[in-house]
């Protein structure tokens, strides 16, 4: 298997840095929620981080069904150097 390019795990890593930021000041500055209720809520953090991992490995597992499926193999094909690039 191939690692990714080094700029493509940067830009990835900046994307979650900027958008997830821009976030965080759009609930603090223009909702006026206080941070530490908008990021943990008001539930038990452990029953968010169970339901998170779950739905996550739920749709990874759906993702993955969709671009293994036939269908896709063209698609695949056609973008493979581009991505592998």
């Amino acid at each position: 298997m191939q690692c990714a390019p080094r700029y493509a795990v940067l830009l990835s890593l900046a994307t979650l840095a900027v958008m997830g930021g821009g976030g965080l000041c759009l609930m603090k500055f223009v909702q006026d929620r206080p941070l530490g209720v908008a990021v943990l809520g008001k539930g038990d953090f452990i029953e968010q981080a169970v339901i998170g991992l779950f739905s996550g490995v739920i749709m990874a597992m759906l993702a993955w069904a969709v671009v293994a499926s036939r269908w896709m193999e063209p698609l695949l094909d056609r973008y493979a150097d581009i991505i592998g690039h």
